[in-house]
């Protein structure tokens, strides 16, 4: 099996593939800052979703269902 890659070097000049080139843990980082924006998001909206009623009785009553289906 054969797998065919472009030719890339005509990008190589380019100030983002210098950078890329000179500092590849940007891309590992990016990632990272990602990940942690949506830990923040879900983190904020849990906090809005469980604020008027706990998460413990959220989780006691989902349990209770549980337990009804059964």
């Amino acid at each position: 099996m054969v797998i065919w890659t472009p030719n890339t070097s005509r990008f190589a000049g380019n100030l983002h593939s210098r950078i890329m080139q000179s500092f590849p843990f940007l891309v590992e980082m990016f990632c990272w800052i990602v990940t942690y924006f949506f830990y923040r998001v879900t983190k904020l909206v849990s906090q809005k979703v469980f604020s008027k009623t706990g998460i413990w009785d959220v989780a006691l009553q989902n349990g209770f269902r549980v337990l009804e289906i059964e």
